[in-house]
């Protein structure tokens, strides 16, 4: 959870199945979440939280984003995403969404900000 590259945490991935075999799905939902920490680093991003209804992402003053794709879908699904405060965004998961999809929801949406 510590690490601060996706290099040396693959690498880390590459050991644990080398020594232990297939990974056990908790074990991939926390490198599957580190690595999202990573890039989420890299945006800009200070914090993600999620709920079962809503995620909601907090923003740095300055973050590493394509500023007009975050307006563009605020505006055309103002149901789905809304600004909260000058630097928070929430969004409105899809009914039903199960914790283990969440994950490759957040990287999706992510990618739609760059």
């Amino acid at each position: 959870a510590h690490a601060e590259h996706l290099d040396s945490l693959n690498e880390l991935k590459v050991e644990f199945i080398d020594r232990f075999g297939l990974l056990p799905e908790p074990l991939l939902n926390l490198f599957a979440i580190t690595e999202l920490k990573l890039h989420a680093t890299k945006l800009g991003i200070l914090s993600i939280s999620a709920s079962a209804a809503y995620l909601t992402i907090e923003f740095s003053e300055t973050p590493n984003i394509n500023l007009k794709q975050l307006i563009a879908l605020i505006q055309t699904n103002p149901a789905e995403y809304q600004l909260n405060g000058a630097n928070r965004l929430k969004y409105k998961w899809p009914q039903n969404t199960p914790a283990n999809m969440r994950i490759e929801a957040i990287y999706g949406l992510l990618k739609k900000l760059v």
